[in-house]
């Protein structure tokens, strides 16, 4: 598991990155206080579930949503920086 603090390169959310076999598998986006809170969860680096989460609202899944823009920007975001980040972990 990495995290990332808000913040880091002028991101305003907090980042968790979770990987089973060198692949993500899980990557969490904590918002500031009126931020939405994002739960991304992927399969073979293919994102099958965003999860999103705005203040006391119950949560909103969107699963397998490709066509959407917003739902691939998700995917691209995560997978780009989960991926760097665990490259540099790994000394790359």
């Amino acid at each position: 598991m990495i995290d990332i603090a808000a913040g880091t390169s002028g991101n305003v959310y907090a980042r968790t990155y979770q990987y089973k076999d060198g692949t993500l598998i899980f990557s969490f986006w904590d918002g500031p206080e009126y931020y939405p809170d994002h739960r991304l969860y992927f399969d073979n680096n293919i994102l099958f579930r965003w999860r999103f989460t705005h203040e006391a609202a119950d949560p909103i899944n969107y699963d397998n949503t490709i066509a959407d823009g917003e739902y691939i920007g998700w995917e691209t975001s995560a997978l780009e920086e989960g991926l760097w980040v665990l490259s540099q972990a790994n000394g790359a």
